[in-house]
């Protein structure tokens, strides 16, 4: 079963989504700003143009994203940090995964591996819209920039400018 919540917070919204498995998702919708050819699109369900596409890519992530627990030093307990990684994935016109690199770590191996590690597992995805992927890049591929944070003890992903 699923529940959502709306939430307004500053000049964006927040869209927090609950799963029974211990995960959360989140979106956060900024200002939009011009995109250039070439440059990665944000993975945002609420994309006027591409917004189906941005959700089916966003469900299959999710459906495999886990929030592994930090073993403290000395103690060995079992620790769930806060953490944001950043990342850019590519998807063929086919819907495989062309690349996933992350830009930013959240300094915490094992939640950047298990970050890629839900991508790759994802794959392959439903195939991006043809203007989604030749606008994106010369070689037909839809670059995509997310954001995932790990947050006391529940994980969301989100989306980022």
């Amino acid at each position: 079963m699923i529940h959502s919540n709306v939430v307004l917070a500053g000049s964006g919204l927040l869209l927090a989504v609950t799963t029974a498995c211990p995960l959360s998702f989140a979106e956060t919708t900024l200002a939009p700003r011009p995109v250039t050819e070439g440059e990665s699109i944000l993975l945002d369900p609420s994309h006027p143009q591409y917004g189906s596409f941005f959700a089916a890519v966003r469900r299959k992530i999710t459906n495999g994203w886990r929030y592994p627990c930090v073993k403290a030093v000395p103690t060995g307990e079992c620790e769930y940090r806060s953490a944001r990684v950043i990342v850019e994935f590519g998807i063929f016109s086919d819907g495989e995964l062309a690349f996933v690199v992350i830009r930013q770590s959240s300094g915490i191996a094992i939640y950047d591996d298990y970050v890629l590690d839900a991508i790759r597992d994802a794959s392959p995805f439903t195939p991006p819209p043809p203007a989604l992927a030749t606008m994106r890049s010369p070689d037909g591929r839809a670059r995509i920039l997310a954001e995932f944070r790990y947050h006391d003890g529940l994980p969301e992903s989100g989306i980022i400018r």
